[in-house]
């Protein structure tokens, strides 16, 4: 009976300190496929799924491989090819760098948007995916779709169609009922409101030279949150409960080919911005509303000449402390961003490093 104590108290040891104990990152299973490489995890509204794009690695053949949606089920089962586009197919995944992320999710989490494009035919378009795997397109050919966004109740899709600005266009989840919200250039993902009466959208002014953020009602009734001079607003995204407003704004260059903003808060009932973090930018809002995760970077060089980076995925509370950092990686003056996506009840996200995407709990 005492060795078998032993061994207990040895076995439980064990487990706390071995790579895979409880608070250490715990990797997906394998998610480089064929020569691809996994890219925005995106966590599922109920909490299921994990979606995650095959992204090809086009800098290592001449002939791209396969790449589309993969689900991972996050009670363990194997990730599954929910959609996948063939090599040499004439549809390839299409990502911009002033949103997020390209998948998203429908409120009832049976189907997510994703953009795509039609090489062949010189088009992009946006699929309406369910997770059995049927894809409906709910665009126009003569449309460019650059970023979309679910109503909560998930009956429409509002659209920037324009790249990398274009006017806000409303549709229902079938591409029904289109309706010009705002004619205006828009850029970047619409955010909005949790009531589905309106949402925050960043818009470029006559000057063309400053983006304001409208709240913009599906009446088409608008209105300037910010209507600054000389200081770019972006990146809108509202907080769970409506109450809140988080920005990146103050648009600077740091280094060639480099820029960078400040994210900020603001209440959307005083409309009074308080700066959170400096040099730093796409905000999203943790789903129990009491903190954010935020792409932030710091110069790693002095040398003369030479402009490096480090990029690193933060988790902030709404003072701006520093809860949790994820380490991406340096890069050289163009820089890149990783990707964190919440657990719908808070307590875990999902996270991407070197094309594997890694699941750890927040403290």
């Amino acid at each position: 009976m005492r060795v078998l104590f032993t061994l207990c108290v040895v076995v439980i040891l064990l487990c706390g300190v071995l790579p895979g104990a409880a608070g250490q990152p715990q990797p997906l299973p394998p998610v480089v496929i064929a020569g691809g490489v996994a890219a925005f995890p995106t966590w599922s509204p109920d909490g299921r799924w994990i979606a995650y794009l095959l992204r090809s690695d086009q800098l290592t053949s001449s002939r791209p491989p396969p790449e589309g949606i993969c689900l991972w089920p996050v009670d363990g089962e194997k990730p599954k090819v929910l959609i996948g586009f063939e090599p040499l197919s004439e549809l390839r995944v299409d990502s911009g760098w002033n949103e997020v992320s390209p998948l998203a999710w429908a409120p009832d989490s049976q189907a997510m948007l994703l953009r795509v494009r039609n090489y062949r035919q010189k088009q992009r378009l946006l699929l309406n995916v369910g997770i059995d795997g049927k894809a409906m397109q709910v665009t126009t050919p003569d449309d460019v779709p650059s970023a979309a966004a679910w109503s909560p109740d998930g009956k429409r899709i509002a659209f920037i169609n324009g790249e990398p600005q274009g006017e806000l266009v409303v549709i229902d989840h079938d591409g029904a009922n289109r309706r010009l919200l705002v004619a205006e250039p828009c850029e970047g993902a619409p955010a909005w409101l949790p009531d589905g009466k309106a949402m925050i959208v960043s818009v470029r002014q006559k000057d063309g030279g400053n983006t304001d953020l409208w709240r913009v009602a599906l009446d088409g009734t608008v209105h300037n949150l910010t209507n600054t001079v000389n200081k770019p607003e972006c990146q809108p995204a509202v907080s769970p409960d409506g109450t809140m407003l988080s920005y990146a704004g103050d648009i600077y260059c740091v280094a060639p080919f480099m820029i960078a903003t400040d994210v900020y808060l603001m209440g959307l009932s005083t409309l009074l911005p308080v700066k959170l973090f400096g040099f730093a930018g796409l905000p999203r809002w943790r789903p129990d509303g009491k903190a954010l995760a935020i792409l932030a970077s710091r110069k790693v060089s002095e040398q003369p000449f030479e402009n490096r980076y480090r990029t690193d995925d933060l988790i902030v509370n709404l003072h701006g402390d520093i809860l949790k950092t994820v380490a991406c990686a340096e890069f050289h003056a163009l820089g890149g961003f990783g990707h964190i996506s919440f657990a719908p009840d808070s307590t875990r996200f999902a996270y991407l490093r070197n094309g594997t995407i890694w699941l750890d709990r927040l403290e």
